[in-house]
């Protein structure tokens, strides 16, 4: 909210002390989100990520060993996961 009025308010933030507040705020909300990034890695995409190479492995596919641990293949199952 502190962002979406500034916003509306200024097109240039002139306060040293808004400024830091405002980038108090971002840092925070940047945390989050990256602590919510690896925790649907953690619970969602490893787990898929495991689940399909493995399947894949029993039905032949011998590079399908690396996708359980592709932290790539894991971001995109979790973020797939999420839009359903």
């Amino acid at each position: 909210m502190l962002v979406d009025l500034t916003i509306k308010v200024a097109e240039n933030i002139r306060s040293p002390h808004l400024a830091r507040s405002i980038l108090a705020v971002l840092g925070k909300l940047e945390g989050l989100l990256e602590n919510s990034i690896l925790k649907s890695l953690r619970l969602i995409g490893r787990p898929l990520a495991e689940k399909i190479s493995l399947t894949a492995q029993k039905l032949g596919n011998t590079s399908a060993k690396n996708w359980a641990v592709d932290s790539s293949f894991m971001l995109f199952l979790a973020i797939m996961h999420a839009n359903k």
